[in-house]
């Protein structure tokens, strides 16, 4: 019932994890940061094209909005691209002008290979690996990466796992940057966010160190014209999900993800000028965590850090 089709997309391969009976697939291009291009799934007979992905490779290379970048080794903003780490101060690439921060991590458009495929009559499977060597001055740390894309009848799974391969404890936070569209306004969607509380930030986007309660979007409301960029805590265990409702196709994207020791435990919303899409980023830290250290993660040396999140209809 599964396939993998391997195709090109402009220099690089994309790989196709299709179900052959319904017809749903996601699309990955590994060689630009295992970058998950387009995701369709089926919903009371109909097919929807749920990710806001790259049209062309022009697109792909410029991406502005980090679309559907995995973050590894930092979610969001480190300030001022600073931070210290066992006494020893760090500076990374600055690569948010407007803000002066580095931001989404380092590996958004870095060559990935593929290490495993897998397909049956229940699932198609679809395993990258990048090395990460102390490529950055700023960020002297060895990991391998492996993001492994599972799709079935359930929907979409995404695993991420972390090994430190170097001889030191090093910092690492893990977040997912999709935007999910319904190829209509979002002000005439409705949204459920599966947290408890709000970060509050500064006017640099910078957790000021409190934290408010949520007053609306812990049910399922409509999101009208309110703006978001704004990191929740979750307060579900085991897992946790984000819901967004069309009314207009009577159809919910579901965004689940793990939370618990070392899980996704933050959720990031975020809704781009243009309004057609709203960003749904499980997360393991809040913005600047390399500093503060709230959702942290240390790996010491051989350490593995799993993790799992993903996606279906209802």
């Amino acid at each position: 019932m599964f396939v993998i089709k391997k195709e090109t997309f402009g220099p690089y391969e994309r790989y196709v994890l299709l179900n052959q009976e319904t017809q749903e697939y996601v699309s990955v291009i590994p060689s630009f940061g295992g970058h998950m291009n387009e995701l369709i799934l089926k919903e009371n007979g109909v097919l929807y094209s749920i990710i806001d992905g790259a049209k062309t490779i022009e697109e792909l290379i410029a991406n502005p909005y980090y679309k559907s970048a995995k973050l590894i080794p930092f979610p969001n903003r480190i300030k001022d691209g600073k931070y210290v780490f066992k006494g020893k101060t760090y500076q990374l690439p600055i690569n948010h002008l407007a803000e002066n921060h580095a931001i989404h991590g380092l590996l958004y458009n870095k060559p990935f290979i593929v290490k495993k495929m897998e397909n049956n009559d229940s699932s198609a499977l679809l395993n990258l690996e990048y090395s990460y060597n102390s490529e950055l001055e700023g960020y002297p740390f060895s990991f391998l990466l492996q993001l492994e894309y599972s799709l079935t009848i359930s929907g979409l799974k995404i695993k991420t796992s972390v090994i430190n391969q170097g001889n030191s404890e090093m910092p690492i936070a893990d977040g997912w940057h999709p935007y999910f569209t319904f190829q209509e306004t979002v002000n005439n969607l409705s949204l459920l966010i599966p947290g408890s509380k709000k970060i509050e930030v500064d006017n640099r986007m910078i957790p000021a160190g409190n934290k408010t309660e949520i007053e609306i979007f812990n049910k399922l409301s409509k999101i009208d014209d309110r703006a978001f960029d704004t990191t929740y805590l979750i307060d579900t265990e085991n897992t946790a999900t984000t819901q967004l409702y069309s009314s207009k196709k009577n159809v919910s994207i579901h965004v689940w993800q793990e939370t618990g020791l070392h899980k996704y435990n933050y959720v990031q919303i975020y809704i781009p000028p243009d309004r057609t899409t709203v960003a749904i980023e499980p997360m393991t830290s809040i913005a600047d965590a390399f500093n503060h250290g709230e959702g942290l993660i240390i790996l010491k040396p051989g350490d593995v850090y799993i993790n799992n999140c993903g996606v279906y209809l209802s």
